[in-house]
């Protein structure tokens, strides 16, 4: 199964690792100035899915990463949004990766945004990568450096650090919507599908393993949802469907003590004999000999 993570999980595994005295830790939020290679090859280089929203401007080097099961490479100046839930890991980096990152727990964002929500945060966007310029980007890291004094410095007043995070909140809004404007012209209405059908199968795959199932979500009838997957991907719904299944079963193995029995029951197969069949059409192994071999999930 896919681990969460929660803003707790992230204070309990910076706090385990001595060579944080560029990051900040508090009750709310968590700021992170510095990639750690080894914090991010233990902890990341599974897919996880957090249940809070990250922020991130990546300042120098460049890393590559999945985001629900899409890779993508990000480098210097690039903007990072990820929702909460979105499946994300990271699959490779540069020696020279830094980023200035902010994790806001759901109390802190709720009261931040009790007037009013921005789009980027509305749920409709599960992730957005973007470059912003140069002003921009010490802007936000203006903003972050105002967070954290604010709640460093011992007399501070909370309504400040409210408004402090709605501002940045609203101001990474305001830098995205262009972006998201010139996107919508070059993305077409089937690659809007087919990024929600993969965010829809990253969630449900468990139970749902029919394209009749995926297309009644997206409100499309099968025929047409079909030929949209294919058009746009290259590849069939159920061989999407069939890859994500194998993905999570990879992640099982790899990255748990899960027996084949509660591997079986977690995804819904009805025994381990149709897992093992299911699992070797697809990879030509049988889990057991995966489990052994020295591969990660992603292969």
């Amino acid at each position: 199964m896919v681990r969460t993570f929660s803003l707790g999980t992230v204070k309990s595994i910076l706090n385990e690792v001595d060579e944080l005295t560029n990051n900040f830790i508090s009750r709310h939020c968590v700021i992170i100035r510095q990639t750690i290679p080894h914090l991010s090859h233990v902890y990341f280089s599974q897919p996880i899915a957090f249940n809070t929203i990250r922020l991130y401007l990546i300042e120098c080097g460049w890393s590559q990463i999945t985001v629900n099961l899409v890779k993508k490479r990000i480098e210097a100046g690039d903007f990072v949004y990820i929702g909460s839930g979105v499946l994300t890991a990271i699959e490779d980096f540069s020696d020279d990766v830094k980023l200035c990152a902010i994790t806001i727990s759901d109390e802190l964002l709720d009261m931040a945004l009790s007037g009013g929500m921005p789009a980027i945060l509305d749920g409709h966007v599960p992730y957005a990568i973007f470059k912003p310029d140069a002003v921009q980007q010490k802007y936000y890291l203006d903003l972050i450096d105002l967070i954290e004094r604010n709640i460093a410095f011992a007399e501070s007043n909370g309504l400040v650090t409210l408004q402090l995070v709605r501002a940045l909140l609203w101001y990474v809004d305001s830098v995205w919507k262009p972006f998201e404007a010139s996107n919508a012209e070059a993305i077409s209405r089937n690659k809007k599908l087919f990024a929600d059908f993969m965010a829809l199968i990253v969630k449900h795959v468990d139970t749902y393993r029919t394209m009749e199932y995926y297309a009644g979500k997206l409100c499309l009838s099968p025929r047409y949802f079909s030929t949209i997957v294919k058009q746009v991907s290259g590849k069939s719904a159920k061989e999407w469907i069939d890859r994500t299944v194998v993905t999570k079963i990879k992640i099982m193995l790899k990255n748990s003590d899960k027996t084949l029995q509660e591997i079986a029951d977690s995804m819904h197969f009805e025994d381990t004999a149709r897992l093992c069949t299911f699992f070797k059409r697809h990879t030509s192994l049988s889990p057991i000999q995966f489990k052994k071999k020295d591969v990660s999930w992603a292969e």
